[in-house]
């Protein structure tokens, strides 16, 4: 469902740096060709796509170091934690048919092995050591990461959604493929026996795709979510805020923090400090 998360956040952090609070969003459906693109009460809350990149590139970086120091072989896992555009898209399911006709529902990278319980216990260490650099405070960011989620939950347990998902599921059934549900179709057992999509699986996620577009599929769980996500953030709104002025000077120190020079390379004679490195931007 996540967002864990494919589209552009709009809400710059400057906002989040001055007292004014901006007034609540009109709870409105965006065009069909627009929704999974849309943004939604609590996305102004959240990183724009290049500093939460900037801030993860960082974050690993100085974990890196912090592990080198501690003669730990780890590198890192190559996942963004914030992967916030691939958590948008996807918030109501498989939503873009390029993708559905090229990986089916395997557009997710399969997660790391987990590290050792040796190289986990310094890891944990080092983390925190991390985030206490740039004062960014990572049980606030999994706060709103769950209030985010709460509101999905409750947006597809609206009655509203519940209506949609029949027409979608009649829809799936006229055109051969039965699923009383999206994530029954994403979850067949039989994607999970292959790391590559098959013929069936590509047919399945196309026919998704396309049975969302005939039947408003995320244009109505839009204005629910919406409606849900405002009333979230008039009940958590000093928290909110909070986080919001907390990222702004995480990623301040994280850009502070970048250099001319790239991390040093695997088995380097040593790390280079803080400010001897260049995060890379991203346009998103």
């Amino acid at each position: 469902m996540r967002l864990t998360l494919l589209a552009a956040l709009v809400a710059g952090l400057a906002a989040g740096c001055t007292p004014a609070r901006p007034p609540a969003p009109a709870v409105t459906a965006p065009p069909p060709l627009a929704a999974a693109a849309a943004t939604f009460p609590l996305d102004g809350y959240l990183l724009q796509p290049a500093a939460a990149n900037d801030l993860d590139v960082v974050l690993d970086r100085l974990t890196v170091a912090c592990m080198r120091r501690a003669g730990q072989p780890w590198q890192g896992d190559g996942r963004n934690e914030f992967d916030l555009l691939g958590d948008r898209a996807n918030r109501f399911g498989l939503a873009d048919e390029g993708l559905a006709a090229s990986f089916g529902y395997h557009g997710d990278a399969a997660p790391p092995p987990p590290p050792s319980p040796q190289v986990r216990r310094h890891l944990n260490g080092c983390a925190s050591e991390a985030a206490k650099t740039l004062g960014w405070v990572p049980a606030e960011f999994a706060w709103l990461r769950q209030l985010y989620d709460r509101t999905l939950e409750q947006a597809f347990a609206d009655p509203r959604a519940s209506e949609v998902t029949a027409r979608w599921s009649s829809c799936m059934t006229r055109t051969g493929f039965p699923y009383a549900r999206p994530a029954d179709a994403a979850t067949d057992a039989r994607w999970s026996g292959s790391t590559r999509p098959s013929a069936d699986e590509r047919r399945v996620a196309r026919a998704d795709v396309g049975c969302k577009d005939q039947v408003a599929f995320t244009r109505t769980l839009s204005v629910v979510l919406a409606a849900g996500q405002a009333d979230a953030v008039r009940g958590n709104q000093a928290r909110l805020d909070g986080f919001r002025a907390m990222a702004a000077r995480a990623v301040a120190k994280a850009d502070k923090l970048r250099g001319d020079h790239r991390a040093p390379a695997p088995g380097g004679p040593e790390p280079v400090p803080p400010g001897g490195w260049r995060t890379e931007h991203t346009g998103a």
